[in-house]
């Protein structure tokens, strides 16, 4: 009887010691949990600097004005501005500690957040091992005005003196084309296990050692296990998507077909085509452009706030469009994608590594022709003329 009360009372103490707390909070939530007012506009209708996460889990900020403010319509988020001392505390109850914070958001003016010397983008899992953290809001281009503008809270706890292993980070490209590869972390002296069909992994699970590069869509789950006593975390969760490859005529045709105004068709994409039009371009690399299927074409597929993975586009590259389609109003689109400049006029005449300059076509004697800077171009990127 004496050994099996032992064993029991162990069995207890080893269970104790993996038991960890995962809460997770949308604004959308807490919107409706705290009854907050939503801004928008120009109006701001109130800041909250203070609420619990849960019983344990409180989040607060010391921000200047609008610091707290919660804006939005569909998706809310709880803003906080570099220019009024933003920052984010992440405080636990005497008697916790917190093992690790990951917080959702989007970004203006090159907004992040700061841990000690590394900077923090969104989803990125911030070990803590400590009962607060405090991130300061930077800008990760130079400015002085970021903004962090975050949707979801994840904060992983548990009881002081309680062993908490911080789950892995996962790397993996949102969308992909061909091929991508998962690049996999954990703090040192612990073992990674994963699967990709979005079952929950064990340390019977495939064990991680290198980059894995996958072909096909997938869903990703991973764990940390220290191996001297075998505790394990909690799961990170991540995915990647394979985009189908479409003609321009076919993208419209998908986008066209979207029922409602901003709502995304199903899938990704990957559309290629010569751009017939430049209408938007920002610092941050934020594009607005048309593509045609053809160097003489018109415009046929517009793109809305995609990066672009260049420095400069100009009218007449051939670029390749990755992301999601839609219609806004009557315009088909392609969102929350990137622009790849595949093929660009060579001529040395043409240095698409330049500061950006709005390009223009337009038929001269029967033979497209893109003008830039005064200088006429063919579509090859010889020089024609000037203006």
């Amino acid at each position: 009887m004496k050994r099996f009360t032992l064993f029991i009372a162990a069995l207890v103490v080893a269970l104790s010691a993996m038991a960890q707390t995962t809460v997770t909070k949308t604004t959308n939530e807490l919107v409706e949990a705290f009854g907050w007012s939503v801004s928008s506009g120009n109006t701001c209708n109130g800041c909250y600097k203070s609420f619990a996460l849960d019983e344990n889990i409180t989040i607060s900020t010391s921000g200047e004005d609008n610091c707290g403010s919660v804006w939005g319509t569909t998706t809310n988020d709880w803003r906080l501005y570099q220019a009024k001392n933003g920052d984010i505390t992440v405080t636990a109850k005497t008697g916790y500690v917190i093992s690790s914070v990951q917080l959702k958001f989007t970004t203006s003016n090159g907004g992040a957040l700061q841990n000690g010397e590394d900077t923090v983008k969104s989803e990125d899992v911030v070990t803590v091992n400590a009962e607060s953290i405090t991130m300061p809001v930077i800008s990760t281009t130079g400015k002085t005005s970021g903004q962090v503008r975050i949707t979801s809270f994840t904060v992983v706890y548990a009881a002081a003196g309680q062993k908490v292993v911080a789950k892995p980070s996962i790397d993996v490209a949102e969308l992909f084309v061909e091929s991508t590869t998962i690049t996999m972390t954990a703090e040192d002296g612990l073992d990674i296990y994963y699967t990709l069909d979005g079952t929950t992994p064990d340390a019977t699970s495939e064990k991680y050692s290198a980059p894995i590069v996958v072909s096909a869509s997938c869903d990703i789950k991973a764990i940390a296990v220290d191996p001297t006593d075998n505790v394990s975390s909690n799961v990170s969760e991540a995915s990647t998507t394979k985009a189908t490859s479409v003609s321009v005529s076919e993208a419209v045709e998908i986008a066209n077909a979207v029922s409602g105004n901003n709502v995304l068709a199903d899938g990704a994409y990957v559309v290629e085509g010569y751009v017939t039009e430049i209408k938007y371009q920002n610092a941050q690399g934020n594009t607005n452009l048309w593509i045609s299927a053809t160097q003489d074409g018109t415009n046929e597929l517009q793109t809305y706030n995609c990066t672009l993975l260049a420095e400069s586009v100009a009218v007449g590259d051939y670029v390749q469009l990755l992301g999601y389609l839609t219609k806004y109003n009557t315009t088909p689109e392609m969102v929350k994608g990137t622009i790849a400049i595949i093929e660009a006029p060579t001529s040395t005449a043409i240095d698409n590594a330049a500061v950006f300059s709005k390009a223009t076509k337009r038929m001269v004697n029967g033979q497209l022709v893109i003008e830039r800077e005064g200088v006429m171009y063919n579509v090859v990127g010889g020089v024609v003329g000037t203006k």
